[in-house]
């Protein structure tokens, strides 16, 4: 048997995945790629699991809720996008987010605890993102001056979620546990 995948993540406000939704359709119209990604499965990834029992996962939930009994709301903003992989046929085009000291920590803390209780850390450093597309999906190759430009929103990051992955349906990430930020300003 396959245990299922997990992922702790910030998700998106409503405001912001259908501004990001609509920054998707104009980029579709000019840009091709393999697959686009739901507007339910915007967030920002903090840390990748990959497969764990419930005995664990539910170990990493309590050290989770205790982290963030030492973090306070902050605010995250959407940068411009742009692409991973190669340039000239990307792997992932993604929105960036403005550089914050608060997710660095929650995402180092987070990482931390995950090594002690078994879970491979990255080897690549941390860059926080919103993934919207993958797979460059043409000939010719991708130029980044074709993606169209994105409002820079801002807003309060109060909680952070752990997900389940679902490859076979659509949304395909479930948040199963919400955590608040606990630690007044």
């Amino acid at each position: 048997m396959t245990l299922p995948h997990y992922f702790f993540a910030v998700p998106l406000p409503a405001k912001i995945r259908s501004e990001i939704n609509q920054w998707t359709k104009t980029a579709q119209s000019q840009l091709l790629f393999k697959k686009w990604v739901h507007p339910q499965d915007y967030h920002i990834t903090l840390l990748f699991l990959g497969a764990a029992d419930e005995k664990t996962l539910q170990l990493f939930i309590k050290e989770a809720d205790r982290v963030a009994e030492d973090f306070a709301a902050f605010p995250l903003t959407l940068t411009e996008p742009g692409v991973f992989g190669k340039v000239d046929s990307p792997r992932i085009l993604h929105i960036g987010v403005e550089k914050s000291e608060r997710l660095q920590k929650l995402q180092h803390h987070l990482s931390h605890h995950g090594e002690t209780l078994g879970f491979r850390q990255e080897n690549r450093p941390y860059r926080p993102h919103i993934t919207v597309a993958r797979k460059w999906d043409r000939k010719e190759p991708f130029s980044k001056s074709e993606l169209p430009l994105i409002q820079s929103n801002q807003w309060q990051v109060d909680t952070f979620s752990l997900f389940q992955t679902h490859l076979n349906r659509t949304p395909k990430y479930e948040e199963i546990h919400s955590i608040k930020l606990n630690r007044m300003l």
